[in-house]
């Protein structure tokens, strides 16, 4: 994230999935969130949920950020309707609706979209998730992915047990990874290690291949990182984000029996934004998702790929 202020007095902010490397940016599949907010001078300054998400954020560092956060307490950010979502590491024993990760979205989520009992589940609700990199998620769906993560992405609206909803990941292939425009060169931004891999297979039924053939990046690996929410084949809401799929990233809730607590564990720091407004959608991939054939492998990086690549390389583990 950059918060940059320039000498008209308004303050932007941009969340980016990219790094500060060239190959992040000349090769890659990213994508960049913007908005901005102007310094009021004199009176009272509107205050807003994006406003209060970022001061909050901030005040989680522990490096002298407190100058920043006098600017940002005298910026009009209003007009701004969309949620931060981010991850602070460490253990968070505070209550469920305080915590970072995938409870606070879950809040954020359930704020914008309350309960409705009147809603019929006529189809199965559809969750997507692009990701640049895999963590280890456990030896079952439940354990995490559908136990933990799964419910927070419903937030206030689960899905009635007889049309659970689905969920899938985007994910690129050893064949996508191939033939991009870097060869095998661009697996080096997609870390997926075969032996977490060889734990989890139950997740391959999940994974879809990288396909942006809309926006002309199917041969740009993908570095961004997105969660879709789909109702009748109509996207409900985005997340633009750092986090992968990843309890590292999102965190992982677990009773603490010797503090006689729950506790959700974080191991990074992650930002991203919550879009509501249809119409400020720019999702990535493409919509049908194209699933893994049967000889379809997810790419990994510790594992040798012989077939050579459209720059006529093999892939050796680093």
């Amino acid at each position: 994230m950059s918060i940059l202020e320039d000498e008209d007095g308004r303050f932007h902010v941009i969340v980016s999935t990219a790094n500060l490397v060239p190959d992040d940016w000349e090769f890659k599949t990213q994508q960049f969130y913007y908005n901005f907010g102007v310094k009021i001078a004199s009176g009272t300054v509107p205050r807003s949920d994006f406003q209060d998400d970022l001061l909050e954020y901030l005040s989680m560092y522990r490096n002298q950020l407190d100058t920043w956060k006098q600017l940002l307490q005298k910026v009009d950010f209003s007009q701004i309707s969309d949620r931060l979502i981010f991850s602070t590491p460490g253990y968070h024993t505070d209550p469920p609706t305080q915590r970072p990760g995938h409870p606070r979205l879950f809040r954020i989520l359930s704020e914008k979209f309350p309960f409705d009992a009147s809603y019929e589940h006529t189809e199965r609700c559809t969750f997507v998730a692009q990701c640049s990199s895999i963590g280890s998620l456990g030896s079952a769906p439940i354990n995490w992915f559908r136990g933990q993560f799964l419910q927070s992405l419903e937030g206030a609206n689960p899905s009635p047990k007889q049309k659970p909803a689905k969920m899938y990941l985007v994910f690129p292939s050893v064949e996508d990874v191939r033939t991009s425009c870097q060869g095998y060169a661009g697996g080096c931004s997609v870390p997926y290690r075969n032996s977490v891999h060889a734990r989890q297979k139950w997740l391959q039924g999940n994974m879809c291949k990288w396909r942006s053939n809309a926006k002309r990046r199917t041969n740009a690996v993908p570095h961004c990182k997105t969660y879709v929410k789909y109702d009748k084949k109509v996207a409900i809401w985005q997340l633009l984000t750092s986090a992968n799929l990843s309890k590292a990233a999102w965190g992982e809730v677990s009773f603490n029996k010797s503090k006689n607590v729950e506790q959700l564990m974080i191991r990074s720091w992650e930002m991203g934004v919550l879009i509501t407004d249809p119409s400020r959608f720019n999702i990535p991939f493409d919509y049908p998702l194209v699933p893994y054939s049967a000889t379809d492998e997810p790419f990994v990086t510790d594992k040798k790929h012989e077939k050579p690549d459209i720059l006529g390389c093999i892939w050796t583990p680093p």
